[in-house]
């Protein structure tokens, strides 16, 4: 009889190990199935010993030990990658399961007995990698790509390019593979399971070097030779996991490049302030020197819409700039892509007799107004509200809807200009699958105008013009990355556009637009991290926010215990921006440790033992 410990592969595993008995001898790193909460679980084994052995160690447990289940098959996992998903649940205050299960595909581990790994991938190398920055636009990082990948090849090695969307694997595709689509290999979630395992199992075995197309979830890909791995478009939000355990592919694959020896190099038209930070630490090297002032393609205009009023009197969503730029995109059979930051007709509507705004009777959060049907809708949990609902504190029918809304400016677009072809993508109606035919048939249709929500980004290539039509709402989000964020969608938008660039705003005094104009990346870069370091905002902390939801009464009793168990810290504790949703009261602990501190033992162990009623998440993507 044997006693074996397993790492269960589950996002919510309240222990890091589990210990069951077998009759068989498993070797470490085998899959197997273990019954845990009246399931079979997928669990990785990393022990097995004789039961003399932890015969007194049993006694001690107060509980009988369950069978494990059948074997799935051999580790297709190497020691670096398993090592680098243990420190990466150190870092992320989690279990290594659940980080497994985070990054690797689904597909892969439910047919590890299939796979077979390649003869020396298990081997961990000791050299020191290099980690290194690339800021420019997409068509020169390309260009880097492609010679990277032939040096690479060259030297009998592979490449790996990390990407944070299935759109941007697509864009790349059509991009990088050109001549050496042999032995290029493409790896998403949205294949089948079947061409997926026959492609891993390919780009697996391929002699030759190769170059992977894949997201996060594709890096467990045995190859000994893979020595260099391109973070691609690492400024996106798309990297970190939005539900527990709130891993960040992107630390996951710096974990992963130093434990294997692999390059690493990050790339973005915009990189992040925190990796600015890094580099002037010396922490980073420059591939090749940082583009900090964009050139200009485009010609370029900022429209003060303040200014700009409709016939009604109310403030005009077009103005009379982006009017004739539609016209020209007919007139020439040449292309526009209009930005619309937000979905819906307004982002927010107030009474204007007693000042509330219409809020969802689940959420507290704001619903949006909509047309087609026209309704309220809260985009937090769905929640519907008849467009003629009157306001729930005071009864008024005097509401007012404020704010541009993508559904406004199609409603201007379609009144203004009868005959234009006009193509529209957002959330509320187009998946990836529609998205992508959306984009297709507006660049197959000269003079067509695609109007968008960020989303639509991905799936653009260089357009003959670009606006920005609605940004301001995002200014109001109280979260220090805002800038950063605005600034990185109009270079996205700047590099698109060729001809004209224009941007429609009522706050034209943001220097985040002037940044944006003239290209001026290093007074950006300077005063964004003067800022942070004043408030002590990442890279100048590591922010952790614990959040607990429920019923208020207990979500404060259970906030007022936390709050005893980390005295002596730096944090705060306070009701969530949106401090309802679906019904459930929510607040936050903002825990800051400051630069050059990490989390101790003891504050791990605290953090750790927290009920999975609890959610830990590091460096989140919002504070609110």
């Amino acid at each position: 009889m044997k006693i074996v410990k397993v790492i269960p592969l589950m996002r919510a595993a309240a222990k890091e190990t589990l210990t069951y008995w077998s009759m068989n001898n498993l070797k470490e790193g085998s899959l197997v199935e273990a019954p845990l909460r009246g399931k079979n679980r997928l669990a990785m084994v990393i022990s097995t010993e004789d039961l003399p052995a932890v015969k007194s160690e049993l006694k001690a447990m107060p509980y009988a030990l369950k069978k494990i289940g059948k074997t799935v098959g051999e580790s297709f996992l190497s020691q670096s990658f398993i090592s680098a998903a243990r420190e990466t649940a150190r870092y992320f205050v989690s279990t290594t399961g659940a980080v497994l299960e985070c990054v690797t595909s689904e597909a892969v581990r439910e047919s590890a007995g299939e796979l077979r790994a390649p003869a020396g991938v298990q081997k961990e190398k000791k050299v020191s990698p290099e980690k290194l920055a690339l800021q420019a636009g997409e068509e020169e990082r390309f260009n880097i790509y492609r010679s990277l990948i032939r040096e690479e090849f060259a030297r009998g090695r592979s490449v790996y390019l990390c990407l944070p969307t299935i759109e941007d694997i697509v864009r790349a595709a059509r991009e990088l593979p050109k001549g050496i689509e042999k032995f290029t290999f493409i790896l998403h979630s949205r294949l089948s399971k079947k061409t997926l395992l026959e492609r891993w199992q390919a780009a697996a075995r391929e002699k030759h070097p190769v170059l992977v197309l894949g997201t996060g979830a594709f890096l467990a890909l045995p190859r000994s030779d893979l020595e260099t791995i391109v973070i691609e478009r690492e400024s996106t939000s798309a990297w970190k996991i939005p539900r527990r355990p709130f891993v960040d592919l992107r630390t996951f694959a710096e974990f992963l490049c130093e434990r294997s020896g692999a390059r690493l190099i990050f790339g973005d038209v915009l990189l992040r302030t925190e990796l600015i930070h890094r580099l002037k630490q010396g922490e980073l090297l420059e591939f090749s020197p940082l583009k900090l002032r964009a050139s200009r393609v485009a010609r370029e205009e900022v429209v003060d819409m303040r200014s700009k009023a409709a016939a009604d009197g109310s403030f005009a969503t077009l103005s009379e700039e982006l009017k004739r730029l539609i016209v020209e995109t007919k007139e020439s059979n040449d292309h526009l892509f209009i930005l619309a930051a937000r979905r819906g007709l307004a982002p927010e509507t107030i009474c204007l007799d007693c000042g509330s705004f219409i809020a969802c009777p689940r959420c507290s959060a704001p619903m949006i107004l909509h047309d087609s049907p026209r309704r309220f809708l809260c985009h937090k949990c769905a929640e519907t509200r008849p467009a003629e609902a009157r306001c729930a504190r005071c009864g008024s029918w005097n509401l007012k809807a404020y704010g541009v809304g993508i559904e406004r400016v199609e409603a201007e677009i379609r009144q203004n200009f009868k005959n234009i072809k006009l193509f529209v993508i957002n959330k509320d109606r187009t998946g990836s699958a529609e998205a992508a035919e959306t984009a297709a048939a507006w660049q197959d249709s000269p003079g067509g105008v695609l109007l968008g929500t960020e989303m639509t980004l991905s799936y653009l290539s260089p357009v003959g013009s670009a606006a920005a039509v609605s940004l301001d709402s995002l200014f109001a989000l109280p979260d220090f990355r805002t800038n950063e964020k605005i600034l990185n969608i109009l270079f996205r938008l700047k590099q698109m556009a060729q001809k004209n660039f224009l941007i429609q705003t009522r706050q034209p005094e943001q220097k985040v637009f002037d940044y944006a104009l003239k290209g001026n990346l290093t007074d950006f870069y300077r005063q964004e991290l003067a800022e942070r370091k004043t408030f002590e905002y990442p890279p100048f902390s590591t922010l952790i926010k614990v959040t607990r939801s429920g019923k208020r009464e207990r979500v404060k009793e259970e906030m007022g215990k936390l709050s005893a168990a980390l005295a002596g810290e730096d944090f705060v504790i306070f009701p969530a921006f949106i401090h309802t949703v679906k019904g459930k009261y929510v607040m936050h602990c903002l825990l800051k440790l400051r630069e050059g501190r990490w989390i101790d033992e003891k504050l791990f162990g605290k953090l750790a033992s927290l009920p999975l009623s609890f959610t830990v998440n590091v460096n989140p993507e919002s504070l609110l």
